[in-house]
Order: structure tokens, then sequence, then C-alpha cells
């Protein structure tokens, strides 16, 4: 009867080496599957919010990192092509008495390159600055427009989401009015941001063209 132990034996070894190779198999083509069918999908929507930092100055001399809050949506045209639509509003240094923030209004086109798990992209767009200055129960502002150049990548953690981290350039022109009716100020300045953020895909063509 050792024979027939053996025999069992065997038969168990074999029958339990199979069904861990058929469920390591299974485990495998679903990671390859939900790999495969990461990234970019044409005419899909897009969302996503960001925290980060930037050195846009409350005066031209001032140009200490401060905290950023922002949103965007958008629709992605192709793998590609997206337009987007983004909010900014900065936290900014206090002057004496003064408290500061700034909001960026804008559209820009973002350009993706190849990718699934890891999509790079590069970004270009502009619109409608405002800064604020508030002391106690007064505050004025100054308004004008920005120019943004970034780049940055998409990193996929599952299919629809995943984090976005960027490095941005801002170009930003201000103008208030001056002690006269017929004097209006400006400035320009330049700041560059750091951040980073969650975004959502949703719909969309998950075919490759």
């Amino acid at each position: 009867m050792g024979w027939a132990r053996s025999l069992c034996s065997t038969r168990d070894r074999i029958a339990a080496a199979a069904a861990f190779l058929v469920i390591s198999t299974g485990l495998w083509a679903q990671g390859v599957s939900q790999t495969a069918h990461r990234g970019i999908r044409s005419r899909s929507g897009d969302v996503a919010f960001n925290i980060g930092l930037s050195n846009l100055p409350s005066r031209l001399e001032n140009t200490s990192s401060q905290p950023i809050l922002g949103a965007s949506g958008g629709i992605n045209l192709s793998r590609h092509v997206a337009l987007i639509g983004e909010y900014t509003y900065q936290l900014m240094s206090s002057i004496r008495e003064e408290s500061f923030h700034t909001q960026l209004f804008a559209g820009a086109v973002r350009l993706s390159l190849s990718g699934n798990k890891v999509v790079p992209y590069l970004l270009f767009g502009g619109g409608g600055s405002r800064l604020t200055a508030s002391e106690s129960y007064i505050s004025a502002s100054a308004k004008g427009g920005y120019f943004a150049a970034a780049g940055g990548a998409a990193i996929f953690i599952g299919r629809s989401w995943g984090l976005r981290p960027e490095f941005r350039y801002n170009r930003v022109s201000l103008s208030y009015a001056g002690p006269t009716a017929n004097n209006v100020n400006s400035i320009q300045t330049n700041s560059v941001q750091f951040d980073s953020g969650i975004f959502f895909q949703f719909g969309g063509n998950s075919s490759r063209k």
C-alpha cells in the first residue's frame, strides 16, 4: 500500500502545482490587462485638484514661496491633446498690516506624449489674474492677465486616476489705479511654481488610435 500512498501524494503535489500555476497566470494576466488599459483615453473627461508652492511676490522684492490651491477640468480630444480650464488661488506674504492673495483663471492646452502608466506632458495657457490686498475691513484689487508654460507627468495608479506633479512658469501682468483718475500703474512679474495633485478620468474611448 506504500506505493498507493506515494501515488496519491504525487497526484496531490501535481494538483497543487497546477492550481498554483493557474492562479498565478490569472493574476498576471489581470495585472497586464489593467496596465494595458491605463493611460489617457480619447474623448474622456478630466478633473484634478492640486496643491503646491509658488514664489509669486506680493511686492516685487518679496519672493518667498507660499502655498497654492487649484482645480482644473477639461476634455481629452485625443490621447495627445486636451483642452482644460484652470483656477488657482494663492496665499501671499503679508506686508505690515496688509494681507494678499492672487487668483488666476485660465484656459490651456495640454500636449501629452506617449505612455500608459506614466504620461509626460507640456502645457501652455493664459487668462486673467486678480490680486487682492486687504487691511482691516478695506480691500483693493489689481487686475490683469498671465501666460503659463509647464511640464509634468500623469502617473496612473489606477485605470482612471492617479497623481500629476507639475513644474510651471507664470508671467503675470497687473494694473491698478494711481493717485489720479488718469494714472494707471502696471506690474509685470515672473514666478515659478511646483504642485502636485490627484486627477480623475471618466468616460472616453479606450482605443489606441
